[in-house]
């Protein structure tokens, strides 16, 4: 019975349920799954409804992992099989794996389409839970390069600064994925917080400078991140940018008027941890900060000068 369904053999399905005594929810030694696990697989309406009409059919029945019918269908990417689950007076949405994953996790994981998507929404599917990791399925969404379940969760209202385990926001996750950067300007765009700080006390930006993710860097400085942000080591995005030897980082975050003087927890500045490159650029800014500095003193004094010697003389004109 269970090779028939999985396969979708209509005819020997209506054969094998007219047996005397046939348990339609009998279910593989193994793997625990039902006949509905196999069905969602069959991706057929039909065999679906055949197996409700012959009894009372346990609908969210779970298999060692704990999936459902309805994970098998969208994990498989059948469709009509989800949307005839769907249809079912007693279908539970929000059931979890053994990884504390929903049917929205899974099919978002599996790259589904926007339709599929919103129509698991429309039938109740949670769209802040967080599974195991603590992941939501915005989350998940960008560990995916899924930026159209992204758009379809933030237009429904997901939440943007959710955390992780790992206290990290989706975001932090768009900073770390290499291929991104679109799905990071949505969530930017939106107003994700673009100065959230995850376990380690790290930024996005702190991120993006460790791995000279330029576009990405420039990105979150126009949408104003904190050029000076410290993480759990005191270090600034200029420590990470300079340690990792990025030298064009390191020039887009001095000429973007990152703090140069900062020390670390352990007192070190940027140029502490420079080498190559990345210490002249470091000597050369600091010079260039040097000089500046004595230029604005310069100017102080001599506008203290000139104030003094217009206030002499205007008190010796009415002696």
């Amino acid at each position: 019975m269970h090779l028939a369904t999985r396969n979708n053999l209509e005819i020997l399905i209506g054969a094998l349920l007219k047996v005397e005594g046939i348990n339609i929810n009998a279910v593989n030694m193994l793997s625990l799954w039902s006949l509905l696990h196999h069905a969602a697989i069959s991706n057929s309406e039909k065999v679906i409804d055949t197996l409700l009409k012959s009894g009372e059919i346990n609908v969210n029945a779970q298999s060692c992992g704990k999936y459902t019918p309805l994970h098998i269908a969208v994990c498989y990417k059948s469709w009509k099989a989800m949307a005839a689950l769907l249809k079912i007076e007693g279908i539970e949405v929000n059931t979890k794996d053994r990884g504390g994953r929903t049917p929205l996790h899974t099919a978002i994981s599996g790259n589904c389409d926007k339709t599929a998507l919103k129509n698991l929404i429309e039938a109740g599917a949670k769209i802040n839970e967080k599974d195991n990791n603590d992941k939501t399925p915005l989350h998940i969404a960008v560990e995916h390069y899924n930026a159209g379940a992204v758009e379809v969760l933030i237009d429904e209202r997901a939440d943007l600064n959710a955390r992780d385990k790992d206290n990290r926001t989706p975001l932090h996750l768009a900073v770390l994925c290499r291929f991104c950067q679109d799905i990071m300007e949505i969530l930017v765009k939106k107003g994700a917080d673009v100065d959230a700080k995850d376990k380690d006390g790290k930024t996005p930006l702190h991120y993006a400078a460790q791995g000279g993710k330029i576009d990405k860097i420039r990105t979150l400085i126009n949408k104003g991140a904190n050029l000076n942000a410290r993480d759990n080591n005191g270090q600034t995005p200029l420590h990470l940018a300079t340690k990792h030897n990025k030298t064009c980082t390191v020039n887009i975050l001095i000429n973007n008027w990152a703090n140069i003087h900062i020390g670390d927890n352990d007192g070190h500045t940027p140029l502490w941890h420079a080498n190559g490159n990345v210490k002249g650029i470091l000597i050369a800014a600091n010079n260039k900060q040097e000089d500046k500095k004595v230029v604005l003193k310069t100017a102080a004094l001599s506008a203290l000068v000139v104030a003094t010697v217009s206030i002499a003389g205007h008190a010796a004109y009415h002696t």
